[in-house]
């Protein structure tokens, strides 16, 4: 099983509020995080080996767990049909106040990595910031 205690620390100590779909291609999910997604991410979370998913494509307020086999209950049988021997069960829990919404993701792989990417040029970066390749590949703009 997979801890995901470190991910949801570090969601909380980056102030990461809103996440997003970047991508979902060959089996490979790949989530985004900030504060702003707007102007920039700070986390980057990749599933790989992807067979199932039930996430929003934009959600907020949300922490992450690995479930045993033992905790998925009914759920297994609906993903059974899904599923290959090294896969497994994410939950990704959206709070809404009191409410919690529980999606799920059934993938064999979750990795992630903070870092501040902005989506935007920019003069000056301090260590560990980014420009996403998307922006640099653009044209720069026209000036008079």
């Amino acid at each position: 099983m997979f801890d995901l205690s470190q991910l949801n620390d570090g969601i909380l100590d980056n102030g990461v509020l809103d996440f997003s779909v970047r991508s979902y291609t060959d089996n490979r999910l790949v989530l985004v995080g900030s504060f702003d997604l707007a102007y920039y991410q700070d986390i980057q979370i990749e599933f790989g080996g992807v067979s199932f998913l039930s996430v929003p494509t934009e959600f907020s307020d949300a922490s992450f767990r690995c479930l045993r086999r033992e905790e998925c209950g009914e759920l297994l049988d609906s993903f059974s049909d899904y599923m290959q021997e090294d896969d497994r069960v994410f939950a990704v829990d959206l709070s809404r106040f009191y409410d919690v919404q529980t999606h799920y993701i059934v993938a064999n792989s979750i990795q992630y990595a903070f870092g501040k990417v902005y989506y935007y040029r920019r003069d000056k970066l301090e260590p560990g910031e980014s420009i996403a390749p998307w922006v640099l590949a653009s044209q720069p703009p026209v000036t008079g």
